[in-house]
């Protein structure tokens, strides 16, 4: 705006003193001038749209981008559900297939449960017979050993004797003295 004053005082000052063809010069540099102002503001207004275009355009971009990246893994969600659909199925097959199995079967599935049972009882009762007798026979060997320490223990076995030895091997460390006994006589 100042620009359109300084010309407008310039051609009305000189207006005077100048030509027809010197004034439509003036005219055409004021009107030039004047253009200048409104040129300038369309240029920059022009790059500002040219700015904000771009910015439009990778935005769309990056929406485009996104876009497509969600809706790939909408894709994959989607096979990941249809597969776990199909499995799901196949799991429901084999539990009616089983389910068929089982009834069909059901006094020969009975009958196995109860020889597996009987078999588990059967082993388990006599390794615990087994068990109890070991700690009923080491017990009456330990109390004979206690009461009668010169008791001939060979008349039991190779594994008496032994276990006596150690027994008494286990006295003599723990008296220290070389061979006093525990034992009451």
């Amino acid at each position: 705006m100042r620009m359109l004053a300084n010309v407008s005082i310039f051609y009305f000052l000189f207006s005077t003193y100048f030509s027809g063809i010197d004034m439509l010069y003036f005219q055409t540099a004021a009107a030039t001038v004047l253009m200048h102002d409104l040129v300038l503001e369309c240029l920059e207004k022009a790059e500002k749209v040219d700015k904000i275009t771009q910015a439009f355009e990778d935005s769309e971009k990056a929406h485009e981008e996104e876009k497509k990246a969600f809706d790939l893994e909408r894709q994959q969600l989607l096979e990941g559900l249809a597969k776990e659909k199909f499995e799901k199925e196949k799991l429901e097959e084999k539990i009616k297939e089983l389910e068929k199995t089982i009834s069909k079967h059901l006094d020969r599935m009975k009958e196995a449960a109860r020889k597996a049972v009987e078999e588990f009882k059967a082993i388990e009762v006599k390794e615990l017979e087994d068990k109890a007798s070991d700690i009923v026979s080491s017990t009456i060997i330990y109390n004979i050993f206690c009461e009668h320490p010169d008791f001939d223990f060979s008349i039991l076995g190779e594994d008496v004797v032994e276990l006596v030895h150690s027994w008494r091997e286990d006295e003599i460390t723990k008296t220290g003295d070389g061979g006093a006994s525990t034992s009451a006589q």
